[in-house]
């Protein structure tokens, strides 16, 4: 029964969907439409994939190879709405390529980098480290961002170890209790400050 349980909370949070992302990229579509019929293009199909993607129940668990072709849709769509604005790296060691892990683990995270770094600065650079420490796959995304106070910092913190969600940020307490109900007490997220935020992802490889 804990099982079970335990599958079908995992199953609710791998369903959740950013909708602003969705109505944002929409909205961008829509003024694209009007002055770059081929970027609008580009940006219907690359929504249209990453729309596939999300909403696809058919593998609970993709390669590292796979999920992360849909992080760079998803940074891509991203760079049309911010431009000059946003950059970012993806620099993963080669041996993980093919190692399982849940999908959509690290969209929200970097949604979260990106809808939360900006603040008022007009340029925001984004990274995302991946290898293996032993039998450990971690992930390590890190912005430049306008970064946390201290005490914000705090209160995310003693959120994550909750049994339920009382913040404001759903997308990183989702990745963390998908994590706790999957691999154990032993993985999930942690959250850094200092010169923006550091978002380390801990999970158990598997092949």
């Amino acid at each position: 029964m804990a099982e079970l349980v335990s599958m079908a909370q995992n199953k609710q949070l791998e369903s959740q969907f950013n909708s602003h992302f969705l109505f944002n990229t929409l909205d961008n579509i829509r003024f694209m439409c009007k002055i770059d019929s081929d970027l609008a293009e580009f940006m219907t199909v690359s929504l249209s994939e990453l729309l596939r993607y999300n909403t696809s129940s058919a593998n609970e668990k993709v390669t590292v190879e796979e999920d992360l072709k849909y992080i760079r849709i998803y940074l891509e769509i991203m760079k049309v709405r911010f431009g000059d604005r946003l950059d970012y790296d993806i620099d993963t060691a080669e041996e993980i390529n093919e190692v399982l892990m849940p999908k959509l683990l690290l969209q929200p995270v970097i949604e979260n980098a990106i809808k939360y770094g900006f603040g008022n600065r007009e340029h925001l650079n984004l990274s995302l480290r991946g290898y293996l420490d032993g039998s450990v796959l971690t992930f390590i995304c890190r912005d430049d961002g306008v970064g946390m106070a201290e005490d914000l910092l705090e209160k995310l913190r003693r959120n994550l170890s909750l049994p339920e969600n009382e913040s404001s940020h759903l997308g990183l307490y989702n990745v963390h209790r998908r994590l706790k109900l999957l691999y154990g007490e032993n993985y999930g997220i942690q959250i850094e400050g200092g010169g923006g935020v550091t978002v380390t992802v801990r999970l158990l490889a598997e092949e």
